[in-house]
């Protein structure tokens, strides 16, 4: 399963896992490896969009627009 869909499960539907891990100091041993997985898939698909859109030489700050 990938990460996010499990996140999106432990997050949203499975108020009985979360018992279960909060009640067992799990949360984090579950958690931790989710959210890296998750950061990894999310730099690699802005590394990704960065070589398919010419990015920004490093080091560079591009503004938010804000």
């Amino acid at each position: 399963m990938p990460a996010y869909l499990a996140m999106s499960y432990l997050y949203k539907r499975s108020n009985w896992i979360w018992a279960l891990l909060i009640r067992y100091h799990l949360t984090a041993a579950i958690w931790r490896p989710l959210i890296e997985w998750s950061r990894a898939r999310h730099l690699k698909f802005r590394a990704r969009l960065g070589r398919e859109r010419g990015a920004p030489a490093a080091g560079t700050v591009v503004s938010a627009g804000v």
